[in-house]
């Protein structure tokens, strides 16, 4: 629906990337694009726990994690 559409500065976005390195740089760019809320996992199990407690509007994952994949 049209009205139910979020601004960026709205949305709640959960990076999961195992690089901190690549992960601040990833997350500077979304906050420069407008992103207020960028939360930061480094493991596929984190964020799925995460997610269900409390889920966030987009999740942003690397292909390849530590205990999983990213389509997993």
């Amino acid at each position: 629906m049209p009205g139910d559409a979020k601004s960026l500065m709205e949305l709640r976005l959960m990076l999961v990337e195992p690089s901190a390195m690549q992960a601040k740089a990833i997350a500077a760019q979304l906050r420069e694009l407008g992103v207020a809320e960028v939360e930061i996992v480094p493991r596929g199990r984190e964020a799925l726990d995460r997610i269900r407690s409390h889920a966030p509007d987009v999740v942003m994952s690397a292909m390849y994690l530590e205990d999983m994949t990213g389509t997993d």
